[in-house]
């Protein structure tokens, strides 16, 4: 059904979403700035000189028209094998399977280690719990110093997703889960590192790092939870005292 779904509306879909962003609404205000964010997040690991990549929910490759795809080794996973044959033209290099990751990743590269997992608009179709135990597995699946980058429909807190919901009630889609990253800290593992840059109104990029000196340096729209204080920290400067 999720896979017909998605073979249906292939051909039109990056259209559909780029209008949407562009008029600024639900549910992808902030899509164009999330792709963005999420090149800029690989183009800035200069150290790497072939960046391993693993894409969930790849769909047309849209992220790639953005990410400069030599030195980069692509595995990308997606329901929609229509999708799939589009992303073709613009990544024919890629590693792509038609797959379910909701009912599991491929065997082939659960072992496999990557320094950036990434996914867009894509994880929201899993229950909060199936997106803890998601990136449980995913963490194992980082390189040294890799990163998880996520980018959907998300919220830093509850009344920023109230609000959301309340304004956008005829396009809400209940049988989606739209995570708030105020609930993913006391969910994920203390040892993490999580970042959330808020792009829209009802969309941002979630980072996941394992917890190190090396962690992000923190923007004006970023969030910050240090993982081991259980506090968090605003990206404004503090004043100083008299």
């Amino acid at each position: 059904m999720w896979e017909k779904l998605f073979d249906r509306i292939a051909e039109d879909y990056d259209q559909s979403v780029q209008e949407t962003d562009h008029l600024g609404l639900f549910p992808y205000a902030g899509y164009d700035e999330i792709l963005t964010e999420i090149a800029n997040q690989v183009d800035k690991a200069k150290h790497l000189t072939e960046k391993r990549i693993l894409d969930l929910g790849i769909g047309t490759g849209a992220l790639y028209q953005k990410l400069n795809p030599n030195g980069c080794e692509l595995v990308g996973i997606d329901v929609s094998a229509k999708m799939l044959d589009l992303a073709r033209l613009r990544i024919p290099q890629a590693n792509l399977i038609q797959r379910d990751f909701r009912k599991g990743l491929p065997e082939a590269i659960q072992k496999d280690k990557f320094d950036f997992i990434i996914s867009t608009y894509a994880l929201h179709h899993l229950t909060t719990p199936e997106f803890v135990g998601m990136i449980g597995r995913l963490v194992e699946m980082m390189a040294p110093f890799g990163k998880i980058l996520i980018g959907d429909i998300m919220f830093a807190n509850k009344i920023d997703h109230d609000q959301c919901k309340k304004k956008n009630s005829e396009y809400w889609d209940e049988s989606e889960t739209y995570e708030i990253f105020d609930d993913l800290i006391d969910l994920l593992d203390g040892k993490l590192a999580l970042s959330f840059m808020k792009m829209s109104f009802c969309a941002g990029v979630l980072i996941i790092e394992n917890f190190h000196d090396t962690a992000l340096q923190i923007e004006d729209s970023l969030i910050k939870y240090t993982g081991n204080t259980a506090k968090w920290k605003s990206s404004q400067p503090q004043k100083k005292s008299e």
